[in-house]
């Protein structure tokens, strides 16, 4: 079993949450464009599976994000309320990532601390 680690994974979810923020606000900008084809991210877990296969199976969590297209257009329109829901949802996750990432660093600045 290879060790993961903490803050690389946290990065890699940081930049997915960056292209999902992305295509959201893009989505809104272009609301009102005739024909234009809302665009959305592939899911957290998808992103990490579609990476792993690509880079291999012993690749560092890190290097994840290497080669992995998020975006998807879909069929639909542009809903405003629903692009300002999943919009709340990226930065209620994005707020969280950060807090873990925080106690993680918190937790290894003590261990080096009492050694």
């Amino acid at each position: 079993m290879a060790d993961t680690n903490v803050f690389s994974v946290a990065s890699v979810h940081a930049d997915w949450l960056g292209a999902r923020q992305t295509a959201l606000s893009g989505n809104i900008a272009n609301a009102n464009v005739p024909g234009y084809r809302a665009v959305n991210t592939v899911s957290f877990d998808q992103f990490l599976e579609a990476a792993a296969r690509s880079l291999g199976s012993n690749s560092a969590p890190a290097s994840l994000a290497v080669g992995s297209d998020p975006f998807v257009e879909t069929s639909e329109g542009v809903a405003i309320e629903q692009e300002l829901f999943r919009a709340a949802e990226v930065r209620s996750a994005h707020s969280l990532n950060t807090a873990i990432t925080s106690s993680f660093h918190s937790l290894f600045l003590a261990a080096a601390r009492a050694q």
